[in-house]
């Protein structure tokens, strides 16, 4: 492997600005899909439905992996590392590598209960229906689609996606004001 592309890699995969910069990539997607899912829904007239209508998953499963990166971000500030000669470094064991809860955990971002539940249908959502036609067990795919989406979840976690932003710009202002210039 070419030492200027691990460097590269264990640069780029260890500063928060590129965490953040695709976290901010991955909502205006994830909005820009329900934006168009809504629209075409309230203009739809009967007959076959465009694609669009089904992406309600699509939408949920890209503010998750949004919100991953936001955590990510967190924890690298926290002076982790999540890339290492040339490789990727799994917060937590590969077996729940997109577990929102379980990241949250571990990055010590608290959660309040309806933050909690919301994350892990999330989850679920991202990891299966989000994605595939079915998760890995139907226990995933029944947590989805049982669980549903609706405007409170979305509520839910814009607030909590607000959170993360604040404690990501305070993070990054108590940096700048270290008196030797670093974080």
């Amino acid at each position: 492997m070419d030492k200027s592309a691990i460097e590269v890699h264990t640069r780029i995969g260890n500063d928060p600005t590129y965490w953040v910069i695709t976290a901010r990539n991955l909502f205006a997607a994830s909005k820009a899909v329900q934006t168009e899912r809504e629209r075409v829904q309230s203009t739809l007239k009967p007959g076959p439905a465009p694609d669009i209508i089904f992406t309600v998953w699509t939408h949920v499963m890209l503010t998750a992996f949004g919100i991953e990166c936001f955590i990510k971000a967190i924890w690298v500030r926290k002076g982790h590392q999540l890339a290492r000669d040339g490789k990727y470094v799994c917060m937590t064991n590969k077996e729940k590598p997109r577990e929102l809860v379980k990241l949250c955990d571990i990055a010590r971002i608290p959660l309040e209960e309806r933050e909690t539940d919301a994350l892990q249908r999330m989850s679920d959502i991202g990891k299966s229906i989000g994605r595939y036609p079915i998760g890995r067990t139907a226990e995933t795919d029944s947590r989805g689609r049982t669980g549903g989406w609706s405007s409170t979840d979305d509520r839910i976690i814009e607030n909590f996606i607000t959170k993360l932003k604040a404690q990501i710009r305070n993070s990054l202002s108590k940096a700048r004001t270290k008196p030797d210039g670093h974080g």
